[in-house]
């Protein structure tokens, strides 16, 4: 099943670290299975994942426990 603009999955970097983001699709209307793309995430408690997050970084993402996709970090645009 698809998901559009502004999804808000749980993201997991290593099984104990867990949090939540906004999906931003910078080039389409709806992301579906299968598809591969450059999208924006803001980490919304970026806080909790400690050493995890930095570029290079892979995770999975989904509704718990069920992931619905992958991915890496490319780029960092704000390290607040």
């Amino acid at each position: 099943m698809p998901f559009f603009n502004g999804y808000r999955p749980v993201f997991n970097f290593v099984d104990e670290v867990r949090t939540s983001g906004r999906i931003d699709l910078l080039d389409r209307k709806q992301f579906a299975p299968g598809d591969v793309a450059n999208v924006q995430i803001v980490f919304l408690h970026r806080e909790f994942l400690g050493d995890h997050f930095d570029q290079g970084a892979k995770f999975v993402f989904g509704e718990s426990p069920i992931a619905l996709g992958e991915g890496e970090i490319l780029k960092i645009i704000s390290d607040r």
